[in-house]
C-alpha cells in the first residue's frame, strides 16, 4: 500500500478533535473523508447521537414557555440589593416578580397572595 500525504482535514485526530469543538464541521470532514472506514464513521455518529440523546433526557422542558423564560406565576421576592456598594450588607428589597426570576437572582418568595408586598 502506497504511504499517501493526508492533508491536515483529512487525519482522523483532526477530525475527531473538530467534530468535538465544532460539530457541524467536524460532522461534515467526517462524512466526506475517503480514508476512513464506514464503520469507524458510523461509531463515531452513534456516539454523537447517544450524547446528543441523553442530554436531551436530562433536560427538563416542561416549565419552558414558547417565547417567554418566565413561569407567569407571581409572589413577593425579597433579595439583596446589589446595585449599591454599601456598608451594611442586610439591605434587601421587595418587589411583586415573576417566581422563576425571583429564584435566578437568589430571592427569597415572601408571598403568592395578592396584595402588600413587604
Amino acid at each position: 500500500m502506497e504511504n499517501i500525504q493526508k492533508k491536515w482535514y483529512q487525519k482522523t485526530g483532526w477530525i475527531i478533535a473538530l467534530s468535538i469543538l465544532f460539530f457541524p464541521l467536524g460532522l461534515y470532514l467526517l462524512w466526506k473523508n475517503k480514508y476512513m472506514s464506514k464503520p469507524l464513521k458510523w461509531t463515531i455518529f452513534a456516539g454523537w447521537l447517544a450524547f446528543f440523546g441523553y442530554a436531551a433526557s436530562q433536560t427538563d422542558f416542561s416549565n419552558i414557555e414558547r417565547g417567554s423564560t418566565h413561569s407567569g406565576k407571581m409572589c413577593c421576592c425579597r433579595f439583596k440589593d446589589n446595585s449599591v456598594l454599601r456598608t451594611n450588607d442586610n439591605t434587601y428589597i421587595t418587589e411583586w416578580t415573576d417566581e422563576s426570576t425571583c429564584r435566578t437572582i437568589g430571592g427569597e418568595i415572601q408571598s403568592k397572595e395578592k396584595g402588600e408586598c413587604y
